[in-house]
């Protein structure tokens, strides 16, 4: 039900030009200290100003980096997340040697943060990741 929901909000978000969704180009993205490539930001505007934001980090592997799991899938999982209840923004990150997926969001609170966590959408991340692989960690302000 919280994904059905998520998903009828993101698309009214969406059609009100409430969210943002920014590809950054892949040959002027922001490289961080650990070779990630920042690609892909999400977030609802409106909200970014909001005074105390928890965080979430999610990282996980995948076997291989394929065309649907670099570019697609990103686009496809987005209205299962930016509807959630509390959700901010989120920073799309990937590490092509590694394999690796990283997802940076910011939540208005913990509470939020631990309803997405327990929800199908990390469910399907868990599905598609090495086993063992995907970890979290959450930073509240």
């Amino acid at each position: 039900m919280k994904l059905i929901k998520s998903f009828i909000k993101y698309h009214f978000l969406f059609f009100s030009g409430k969210i943002s969704i920014r590809f950054i180009n892949n040959s002027f993205a922001r490289k961080t200290e650990s070779s990630n490539l920042y690609f892909l930001k999400v977030s609802i505007p409106d909200k970014e100003i909001f005074p105390s934001k928890s965080k979430l980090n999610i990282r996980f592997r995948v076997n291989k980096l394929s065309f649907f799991q670099r570019y697609i899938l990103p686009v496809l999982s987005t209205p299962f997340y930016a509807g959630f209840p509390g959700f901010i923004s989120k920073k799309f990150y990937m590490c092509r040697k590694t394999n690796t997926l990283q997802g940076h969001y910011e939540w208005e609170n913990k509470e939020y943060i631990n309803s997405y966590i327990t929800s199908p959408a990390m469910k399907f991340m868990r599905i598609i990741s090495v086993s063992g692989s995907l970890t979290y960690t959450i930073k509240e302000k």
